[in-house]
């Protein structure tokens, strides 16, 4: 178990409309402290599997989770990214805000 502020972190994720994740990418890819704040969102889903399609998805664990996208910082590879995005907020049953160089920041919806 960790000690830090977490729980109130995940009420404030909980309870937003759209999460923007903003990171610097490793080897085409968000970073791993990005990977680490995705990975401790799991209590917003339960243990139990449901099938959606060719997928196992977790069932959610509340009626409303906030949409997720991307804005990375370097040479990312966008591709992977935005399938990675798009299979995660699939698992959360939410929409992908879709994945945004931040040069280019424009281009998402904000």
């Amino acid at each position: 178990m960790f000690d830090d502020d977490y729980k109130q972190l995940l009420e404030k994720i909980h309870s937003a409309e759209k999460i923007w994740l903003i990171s610097e990418t490793r080897f085409g890819f968000i970073s791993f402290q990005a990977k680490k704040i995705v990975d401790r969102i799991m209590p917003l889903l339960t243990i139990y599997l449901t099938c959606s399609g060719p997928y196992m998805r977790h069932v959610t664990r509340y009626r409303h989770n906030p949409d997720w996208g991307v804005l990375y910082i370097g040479d990312g590879d966008k591709v992977l990214m935005s399938d990675w995005c798009s299979r995660f907020t699939s698992n959360l049953g939410v929409k992908s805000l879709g994945v945004y160089d931040i040069l280019h920041v424009e281009e998402a919806d904000l």
